[in-house]
């Protein structure tokens, strides 16, 4: 466990997962949670032996930056850069040695004796693996399990989430809990995507697997459709809004 005292008594806990506890106290300071660091770009992952860049995000233009690794400050040298007025650090060959914890300190504008110490980026290269298990094929009426598998502990080090990005859910029962997510399909004919978001936000880690579901079987007409419209509907209703991608 290693904590920094700052200006305003601001302290912040880093756990062995490579979070932020949420016990940290943050007295009569800014909100650490503003700033943080990321990968650049967004979504590119750390390998050994290739270029990689962290961005302190939250800092201000021409305001002190500070970069630290473990608790300790970084030192450019030959092989780490920093640019863009200390506000990203370029690695121009990642090592093994270059894994760790980094936080950016930042000083507030218009705030010049307070300093904050952002949210965190784990860099390490074990890559989180994600995948979705279940059929490519359903029928409408039957109960299908889909679990998003991933290789992190779910509830500590990592969260899962399940947003709907392929259009309204067409069906007659849906649950999510955790990494298994329950379907009944009610429209034959339609398509589904289902996309399993493994994350650590403290990190700055993510990860994410895509699955596309074709429902197939007979025509539903008649009162079937009205029927199986109106359970649709109320699904949505009490059901959707939660699930929504913000």
């Amino acid at each position: 466990m290693a904590f920094y005292l700052k200006t305003f008594y601001t302290v912040l806990v880093l756990t062995l997962t490579g979070g932020l506890d949420p016990t940290s106290v943050s007295a009569a300071s800014p909100n650490p949670s503003s700033v943080s660091v990321r990968p650049s770009p967004q979504l590119s992952l750390p390998v050994l032996n290739q270029s990689f860049s962290l961005d302190c995000n939250g800092s201000f233009p021409g305001l002190p930056v500070l970069w630290y690794k473990d608790g300790q400050v970084v030192a450019p040298d030959a092989r780490i850069n920093l640019l863009e007025h200390n506000t990203s650090l370029h690695f121009n060959s990642l090592l093994p040695s270059d894994g760790g914890f980094y936080q950016c300190e930042v000083t507030m504008a218009n705030m010049a004796e307070s300093k904050v110490i952002s949210l965190g980026y784990l860099l390490n290269f074990d890559h989180w693996s994600v995948s979705i298990s279940g059929p490519d094929t359903v029928f409408p009426g039957r109960e299908y399990t889909f679990t998003c598998q991933v290789n992190c502990t779910v509830d500590l080090d990592c969260s899962i989430r399940w947003p709907l990005r392929g259009g309204i859910l067409t069906s007659a029962y849906f649950s999510v809990r955790k990494n298994i997510l329950k379907w009944i399909p009610s429209v034959p004919g339609t398509v589904q995507i289902f996309t399993c978001v493994v994350e650590n936000t403290a990190a700055g880690r993510s990860a994410e697997a895509s699955k596309t579901v074709k429902v197939t079987g007979p025509t539903v007409s008649g009162s079937e459709t009205v029927r199986l419209s109106g359970v649709l509907g109320l699904v949505l209703c009490v059901g959707q809004l939660f699930l929504l991608d913000p």
